[in-house]
Order: C-alpha cells, then structure tokens, then sequence
C-alpha cells in the first residue's frame, strides 16, 4: 500500500493505470513471482493492488525510485519508534535505501526485507483513514481530576504525509481489495462499505537462526465512507497456503 501511495502522490500512476502483468519479473541477479502462476494479465494499479500482484507493485516501484519510495516508508512511520509514549513501542527495521541490495530494490516494495509493528501497520491505515495525515498513537484518552471530572488528554502530533488526493484513492483501492476479485473479500461486511489489505510474512525464528512458518494479517478500516482510527487485525500460523484463505480476513468481517 505505500509503494501505492508513493506511485500516487509522484504521479507515477492512477488507480487505472493499465499494466500488462506477467507472474514473474527479474530484479538483479533475482527472479520474484507472484502468488501464483499466471499468463500475462491485463489489469489496473487497483487490480494489483486488490489481487496482491508482487509483480505489478515492483512495476510500479520502479517508476517512483528507492529513494521515493523510502522517503514514503519513513514517512508513515517505518523504521522510527512511535510517539505518543506507547510503552514498549519498537521502531522495527527499515534499511537505508542505499545499503538495500539489487533485488531489495524490488523486494522492499510489497514489504520484504523491511519488519514492522502491528502499532506500525495499523498507523499506515489510520493515516488513510484520517485523510492522509499520521496521528501519534494514544493509550490513555483523558485523567479524571479530583472532582471527577473528566479531563480530556491532548490530541497526538498531527503529521501530513500524503495529500487529501491520494489518500481517497488508496482507500477506494483498498475497498476493491474488500471486493470480489480481492485477496480480502472475506472481509467484507453487508451493508458496511470496507476498506482493507491482506499480508503475508516469513516468520523469523531466533531459535532456529532461519525463517519458519508465516504471519498472515488484514487490517483496514470501516465504514471506508466515514472512517473512525483504522485498526489491525493478526493470524499467526495459518492453516491452509497463506496467500490463498487465511490472510483473506475473515476476522474482521466479525468485528
């Protein structure tokens, strides 16, 4: 989603730009595939964007650039500790674009060789949910002073970081992602327009010294129309393939 908002807010691309998408693409001394194996597809940015396609992001990617598209990670939040005083809060890894190698510069675009919070991730679609503008995480909503009255606490840092714009169109983006031909369209909710992505992650193991297992996620927002602070929601250990069932958001649609 924020290779998406950098190829947005740079003019790169619309939401309908057309790509012609093969399955696979060479990056470096690398071949990166999509999920799964597929002809060349005719399909919009929002298409990609809806059906995961790594090899549509990457084509996109290449239009903004890695210093882009690095200024844009930093800018929603990756690679920097929270504010707010969110107690534990971490800032997760986000590699200086000049020290990625030849396929990080692709990869970095639909999210490997960069780790993020769940804090993190929901503050990406909150941001989009709030018009384009990153709010400080909160955990405590007011005191209550010794007459009992309730003191509100101030509101977070308020930080724009793509315009009114781009953040309407990601958002109508991430509802095709919700739709029918989305990875998250279990997600969706009757009578709630829903605003979401599917991810998928290698899991590392410090005890094993090697990835194991995946973390499959969706987070989103709704209603995408008249959005409260968007919201996170996890799976670990997923029981069927995990770009195919259990990162298509099932529990959000319980929410």
């Amino acid at each position: 989603m924020i290779t998406a908002a950098a190829a947005l807010e740079a003019k790169a691309v619309t939401p309908d730009t057309v790509y012609q998408v093969p399955d696979r693409i060479k990056c470096a001394d690398q071949v990166l595939r999509d999920a799964h194996s597929h002809k060349v597809e005719s399909m919009t940015f929002r298409q990609a964007m809806a059906q995961s396609s790594n090899v549509a992001t990457v084509m996109a990617a290449r239009k903004v650039g890695s210093e882009r598209l690095h200024a844009m990670l930093k800018a929603f939040g990756f690679g920097t500790r929270p504010g707010g005083g969110v107690p534990g809060a971490e800032a997760g890894l986000l590699p200086d674009y000049k020290k990625w190698s030849g396929s990080q510069n692709c990869t970095v675009a639909y999210g490997q060789g960069v780790s993020v919070t769940a804090l993190q991730m929901a503050s990406v679609y909150q941001t989009i949910a709030n018009g384009g503008v990153k709010m400080d995480p909160q955990i405590v909503a007011g005191t209550t002073d010794a007459s009992g009255r309730f003191v509100p606490a101030p509101a977070g840092k308020q930080t724009r970081v793509v315009s009114e714009t781009t953040a309407k169109e990601i958002a109508t983006m991430l509802e095709s992602a919700v739709g029918e031909e989305g990875t998250g369209q279990l997600a969706a909710i009757d009578g709630y327009r829903v605003a979401g992505k599917t991810g998928t992650a290698n899991r590392y193991d410090a005890e094993l010294g090697r990835y194991d297992g995946y973390t499959a996620s969706f987070a989103g927002f709704a209603p995408a129309d008249d959005p409260p602070p968007g919201g996170a929601v996890g799976a670990a250990e997923p029981e069927e393939r995990p770009l195919r069932r259990a990162a298509r958001g099932p529990p959000s649609s319980r929410m």
